[in-house]
């Protein structure tokens, strides 16, 4: 597809816009070859412009030779034997000489022109050289029957026809065109020709002319510099070359854009490159095409165990084919491409029995972490490790103490099971770091502000602890609102007394 985008023009001939100087070498070559082996061409000439209808002596060795007749009979003055000139005429002259060798120079030419084309058509030297030496064999056909011809290999009797014809000898005759000899003429006038036709063909590539014909839309073409990046083999990041308007950079960047549609990097040429970039290192872009996966040394690729992140890709082979296993059961669970690392800096394991509170994988689609949280069930798995302190099911063994958050308040606390339980608890447990007892305590702060006591639990149960003093306190409602009412009858003994 690539190489149909790069030599698809609009031109006449289906000519490339642009192509290497090695290949414009190599085209130089092959029409230099071309006009030095078109004996379909020079041969004819040269035949025609010796058994012309006015030699007729010699034309007439030639048909006689082809008419059984024996023309040795004719002396080397070239008598006119009546005998045998009697019979040759103007139209055995057109039929066995003119015609034949006509036919024959137009096949030279129509050969020539079909190498030109395909020539000027090419963009890739081993194609050129291809379809030019496919040519050039189909030409010669003719000769290489007539060759096997004299070999035997179609019969005695054209093979002594075929002798017959390579026993022929004519006086050569040098004809001259003002003065010039015909031949070298006629070569010098093809050379001038094709290579004309060339030399044209090229600048017309290097002022962008071909390029203007297949890209209207695209708007660079007084841009030298980018007109110059424009199918160099290298996708160029410029969004003004990378569009459809500009053929994607002249065909640059089709399988950067085919493999990674989403990418657009900055700089294409880092993609697989061999170096890990940070701008690359995602989904988009492949993880680099590769070049941010664990190298294959890496002592933890392909050990036997499917570590989690980067390693299980399809980028990074599912490290080393480890991890093939967990993808064909659970052929949902999405791909990481970052490092997922323990404590101890080695990458995370899937299904080893220890819980790595993987969130992306703590799901049904990922078999929760491939069974290791299995038992760390939670309503929020974005609330793990989001750095406050959740409770309750979240501050368990299984799921890390809230993947470490409640770490410090478990440290403050005798009973972490008691934060969050629905019971305000006092002193260690009522603080920020506890999150105000895991929350009981949020709506006893907001009322009581200023009340410290040892049993918080029993201010406002509707029993009143008056035999408890620091509940009975205005900061404490008096028990939460529990004892008004002994309060108040106490106040109406003072007054009657």
């Amino acid at each position: 597809f690539q190489s149909q985008i790069l030599s698809s023009t609009y031109s006449l001939f289906d000519i490339p816009f642009k192509v290497t100087p090695a290949v414009a070498v190599t085209q130089a070559l092959a029409i230099l070859i071309s006009i030095g082996t078109s004996r379909d061409v020079f041969i004819p000439i040269k035949d025609l412009s010796i058994l012309w209808i006015t030699n007729k002596v010699e034309w007439s060795r030639v048909v006689a030779s082809t008419n059984t007749i024996d023309y040795r009979s004719l002396n080397d003055t070239g008598q006119d034997y009546s005998r045998v000139f009697g019979r040759l005429s103007k139209k055995t002259w057109f039929i066995h000489i003119l015609f034949p060798n006509a036919i024959k120079i137009l096949q030279g030419i129509f050969v020539l022109i079909i190498s030109f084309v395909i020539v000027i058509q090419s963009n890739d030297i081993i194609d050129l050289f291809k379809d030019f030496a496919a040519v050039h064999i189909i030409s010669d056909l003719d000769n290489i029957a007539f060759s096997l011809a004299t070999h035997s290999y179609f019969g005695s009797n054209l093979k002594r026809d075929a002798d017959l014809v390579k026993k022929i000898k004519v006086k050569e005759r040098v004809r001259h065109i003002c003065g010039l000899p015909l031949r070298p003429v006629m070569l010098l006038g093809v050379s001038i020709l094709m290579f004309g036709s060339f030399f044209v063909v090229l600048l017309n590539q290097q002022n962008g002319v071909y390029f203007e014909r297949k890209y209207p839309k695209c708007k660079i073409f007084s841009n030298k510099m980018l007109l110059a990046k424009i199918g160099n083999g290298v996708c160029d990041g410029d969004m003004t070359l990378n569009t459809y308007s500009c053929g994607f950079d002249g065909g640059d960047c089709l399988d950067l854009n085919v493999a990674f549609p989403g990418c657009y990097p900055l700089h294409p040429a880092q993609v697989g490159d061999g170096i890990c970039q940070d701008d690359l290192k995602r989904k988009e872009c492949g993880f680099d095409n590769g070049d941010c996966c664990p190298p294959p040394k890496d002592k933890f690729y392909g050990d036997g165990s499917c570590n989690a992140g980067s390693y299980n890709t399809l980028e990074c082979g599912y490290d080393g084919g480890d991890c093939k296993g967990f993808k064909d059961k659970y052929p949902s669970c999405p791909e990481l491409f970052e490092d997922i690392k323990r404590s101890d800096g080695s990458p995370a394991v899937i299904g080893d029995g220890v819980c790595d509170l993987i969130i992306e994988y703590m799901t049904p689609e990922c078999g929760f972490e491939g069974g290791d949280c299995e038992d760390c069930r939670v309503d929020d798995l974005k609330r793990l490790g989001d750095g406050k302190c959740d409770f309750g099911s979240y501050n368990t063994d299984a799921c890390g103490y809230d993947k470490q958050d409640c770490l410090e308040c478990n440290a403050l606390v005798a009973d972490p099971s008691r934060l969050g339980d629905g019971i305000c608890d006092f002193y260690n447990y009522n603080t920020d770091i506890c999150g105000f007892d895991g929350g009981d305590c949020v709506e006893f702060n907001l009322k009581y502000p200023n009340c410290q006591v040892d049993n918080p639990s029993k201010i406002g149960d509707g029993i009143c602890d008056s035999s408890i003093p620091e509940l009975m306190t205005l900061e404490c409602g008096f028990d939460g609102g529990d004892c008004m009412e002994e309060c108040t009858d106490s106040v109406e003994n003072i007054e009657l007394l």
